[in-house]
């Protein structure tokens, strides 16, 4: 009896083990789908209303919202993140940044926490200039710019540490950015004399290097004193001088932190419509010294496509932009050539700094038959990696060109190198040029409600053949070097396309 009962109890006390469990499970994933609902539908401003007087948080919302079951720690994290913001609307005794301020800090960290800089935020200015450059309308310094990892070199005996950097993709033809002679790859690093902060998580670093490390003479070189022999007076001379050269170099850094931009502030202020002289800092691989230099900002308007006859039987193609005016123009362009029976081609996408997946499929559509135009890496429903192939379309009219030749550069990046490596893989065209800039990812954005965005990346680009190009870019089959000029790699095009 006595055994019975005691089996009785443990059965009982499982059961209410089993229901709490299952009860905090329940409103844990309440929780965490009522938070990504609120980032979905509210943008900032849902996560901000949690945030304001009284204690109507956002978080009072999870018990309306139906969960999918999810997982105890990934919850968890939620209930800590309301519980942090609670708390310092109770007690921080400074004063508190605003609701919204905190929203997009809160927003911010979970994206740089991926580690990937495509991922991130984009500022309302920023996400304005990039839906107007989608049409051919830059402002600013007029170039594609983005967010790519650098090694940082090391300054005054301080940690060698990768860094995020704002990098030119491509500048656009006559604008200030071409005027003053940037070129693919630069890395913009000071607007104005303010330095260009890279990602918070290395601020955070830095900030703790500063605060850890003694750079006055340090006590325990006390030992060195009246006895010690020369060579140890020695080590202690170069010891106090190493020290003083780390410590004015951290002090340089720390001025630098004080009065720097963001990245995302930086990009917005490059590439928005305000007009006026400016003063760049940028880097440039190669070259030991940064380069300073004035510029006028200025509305720069880009044709999507340029066409003419180039020579005897051969057609010239140049596209600034893979969208859909360019598709448009390539069309007109095939149907013009055909009818004064030209039969090669020259495909310019020098300087052709992307666009999107689904034009780059039109565009090699016009010359493929049948096979993938690229294979795109996603994650399906049940956030397993599959491949997915890019399949050519059926289309009006297609080309009929015997040789084609695809000139290329370090500006050709994303959906054009799509396009060149679709074309080069299907043995239709040689690549003639300098190595493309190597951006074999596809970005998404989606709108919020305060009239910024999101930029996620939401596939890897591969080629045809399944040749991953991201950091790396395509070579070509002809090499010219970007010294040499656009019109070397032009003549050796010509001679590409009449050889063939």
């Amino acid at each position: 009896m006595h055994l019975k009962t005691r089996r009785n109890n443990n059965f009982l006390w499982l059961a209410v083990t089993a229901f709490v469990l299952m009860t905090f499970s329940f409103a844990a994933g309440y929780g965490l789908r009522a938070l990504m609902w609120a980032v979905h539908r509210g943008g900032f401003s849902a996560l901000a209303g949690g945030l304001g007087e009284g204690g109507n948080s956002a978080f009072a919302a999870f018990p309306r919202v139906a969960s999918r079951g999810g997982g105890g720690s990934v919850v968890s994290h939620g209930q800590v993140m309301g519980e942090v913001i609670q708390r310092l609307k109770e007690l921080y005794v400074e004063p508190l940044a605003s609701s919204d301020t905190l929203s997009v800090g809160t927003v911010e960290g979970m994206l740089d926490s991926l580690g990937d800089t495509n991922t991130r935020l984009l500022a309302a200015k920023e996400w304005t200039a990039i839906s107007e450059a989608q049409n051919g309308a830059y402002h600013g310094l007029g170039a594609v710019l983005t967010i790519r990892r650098h090694q940082q070199a090391e300054e005054g005996g301080l940690p060698t540490i990768p860094t995020s950097q704002i990098t030119v993709v491509a500048p656009m033809p006559g604008s200030p950015a071409e005027k003053i002679g940037l070129q693919s790859g630069d890395r913009i690093t000071t607007i104005d004399n303010h330095w260009i902060a890279p990602a918070h998580y290395l601020k955070r670093t830095l900030n703790t290097y500063f605060e850890d490390t003694d750079y006055s003479l340090d006590p325990r070189m006390k030992h060195f004193r009246e006895k010690q022999p020369d060579e140890e007076r020695q080590q202690e001379a170069l010891t106090a001088d190493k020290l003083k050269k780390d410590r004015e170099a951290a002090e340089h850094l720390r001025d630098q932190w004080r009065g720097s931009l963001d990245m995302e502030s930086a990009i917005a202020l490059l590439s928005d419509g305000s007009d006026g002289e400016h003063t760049i800092t940028y880097e440039r691989a190669g070259k030991k010294e940064p380069v300073t230099v004035k510029v006028t900002f200025a509305k720069t308007s880009v044709a999507p496509v340029v066409k003419k006859k180039l020579a005897a039987g051969v057609g010239y193609v140049q596209v600034r932009q893979v969208n859909a005016e360019a598709v448009r123009g390539l069309d007109q362009a095939i149907s013009e050539f055909r009818t004064s029976g030209l039969k090669s081609l020259v495909l310019d996408l020098r300087h052709a700094p992307g666009g999107t997946i689904d034009q780059a499929q039109e565009m090699v559509s016009r010359f493929l038959k049948e096979g993938a135009v690229a294979i795109l890496e996603k994650r399906d429903s049940a956030r397993t990696l599959v491949k997915k192939p890019l399949e050519v379309k059926p289309v009006a009219q297609r080309a009929q060109f015997t040789q084609i030749a695809v000139l290329v550069d370090g500006g050709t990046a994303g959906a054009a190198e799509i396009v060149a490596a679709a074309l080069h893989d299907a043995g239709v065209a040689k690549l003639v040029g300098a190595p493309t800039f190597g951006d074999g990812t596809e970005q998404t954005i989606f709108p919020l409600d305060d009239g910024a965005a999101v930029s996620i990346t939401t596939a890897k680009m591969l080629s045809r053949k399944g040749i991953d190009f991201d950091g790396k870019g395509l070579k070509p089959d002809v090499a010219v070097a970007s010294s040499e000029g656009e019109d070397r790699a032009l003549e050796q095009a010509l001679h590409v396309v009449h050889a063939s």
